[in-house]
C-alpha cells in the first residue's frame, strides 16, 4: 500500500514564506497581548520572544501560547528557554550568573 506523504508548512526559499508566516500567525499575536497580556512580546516568523517578571509567569505564557498555536494547527518545536535576562541585588548593583575567566596574556 502507498502511503502518500502530507507536506506542510512553508517552503524556506520561497518570496511569500516570510509574509504568509507572519500574516498566518497574526490571531496567536493577539491573543498573546490582548487577553494574556504580554507586557513584551515580539514575533518574526517563526522566531517568538516574550519576556516575563517570574519563571513561572513566563512558564504559564509559555503554555497559553502553545495551547492557542495548537488551536489554529501549528505546530511547534520544544525547544522553548526560559532563562533569566539579569538579576539585582538589593544594593541595585547587577550580579553575573557566570563570572568570565581571566584572559591570558601570552
Amino acid at each position: 500500500m502507498n502511503r502518500v506523504r502530507l507536506k506542510r508548512g512553508l517552503p524556506i526559499g520561497a518570496n511569500t514564506s516570510q509574509p504568509l508566516g507572519n500574516f498566518a500567525s497574526s490571531p496567536v499575536d493577539h491573543y498573546m497581548k490582548e487577553q494574556v497580556r504580554c507586557k513584551c512580546y515580539l514575533r518574526y516568523c517563526d522566531d517568538v520572544l516574550g519576556l516575563a517578571r517570574t519563571k513561572g509567569e513566563a512558564w504559564a505564557q509559555l503554555n497559553e501560547y502553545y495551547r492557542k498555536s495548537c488551536e489554529y494547527g501549528f505546530v511547534m518545536k520544544a525547544d522553548a528557554i526560559v532563562a533569566p535576562i539579569a538579576t539585582r541585588k538589593k544594593d541595585g548593583k547587577k550580579k553575573r550568573k557566570r563570572q568570565r575567566g581571566r584572559r591570558k596574556v601570552h
